[in-house]
């Protein structure tokens, strides 16, 4: 299923599957994704989401008082994304394709979640009053950029 991902972004859904064990979910949502994608290690993504104002720290506040933490002692072995995160994965396939991208990656997840209208990452996101358009042009120019060796 997530053979078309690129490491970093199999990296980042495992990233969000321990955000949401740490939390003791059931289940993966968007609001783990958004964690996961400005804890990531230095990329795109987190870079655009520092530059919009947020730190790891903020947002995961914001979502423990919009989800409360589950029991600690839950630990499932299968946790099913949410039909929200579904949704922002398919978002971010589309944007892959678009941007022809034959991977997809943490870039294109992020401008899934920044196209999800709602959701709890966009709870968030309107919370600390991020400009997800804005997010979203910077985070296109800065992809058309080369790389600077």
């Amino acid at each position: 299923m997530f053979e078309k991902f690129t490491d970093q972004a199999r990296r980042l859904l495992s990233l969000a599957r321990q955000e949401a064990r740490r939390r003791g979910h059931e289940y993966i949502g968007t609001d783990h994704v958004l964690i996961g994608l400005i804890e990531g290690a230095g990329d795109l993504a987190s870079h655009a989401l520092r530059d919009a104002g947020l730190s790891g720290r903020s947002l995961r506040g914001e979502a423990e008082k919009l989800i409360p933490n589950g029991p600690s002692d839950r630990d499932p072995e299968v946790m099913p994304f949410t039909p929200g995160l579904n949704r922002v994965i398919d978002l971010a396939r589309a944007e892959a394709t678009r941007l022809g991208d034959d991977m997809v990656g943490t870039q294109h997840l992020l401008l899934g979640v920044l196209g999800q209208a709602d959701g709890v990452a966009a709870v968030i996101l309107t919370a600390f009053r991020v400009d997800r358009q804005e997010v979203r042009r910077r985070l296109l120019v800065a992809l058309e950029e080369p790389p600077q060796s």
